[in-house]
């Protein structure tokens, strides 16, 4: 009997934390959180570039780079330098 209610409560948790993987991953282009190396990275490039559209292209080149890391870059880079983002 404790066996059984062990393994129900552990299948329970496998349950619960695939459910919890499964509903983070539904938005990989939701808003996280990037160091500050990063951001500096991302600043780096906009001003050689001034352009929030190259500095997306490079940073869409660099494979460390998640879609979500680039938009938060981005935002930051909008709200840095107070400009629009022309896709």
């Amino acid at each position: 009997m404790a066996i059984a209610r062990r393994v129900s409560a552990a299948l329970l948790l496998f349950v619960l934390l695939t459910l919890t993987v499964a509903c983070a991953s539904m938005y990989p282009n939701d808003t996280v959180w990037i160091s500050n190396e990063q951001f500096d990275t991302a600043k780096t490039i906009y001003s050689q570039t001034s352009s929030l559209v190259l500095t997306r292209q490079q940073l869409e080149a660099d494979p460390t780079w998640s879609p979500a890391e680039i938009n938060q870059a981005i935002y930051r880079l909008q709200k840095l330098y107070r400009v629009e983002n022309v896709n």
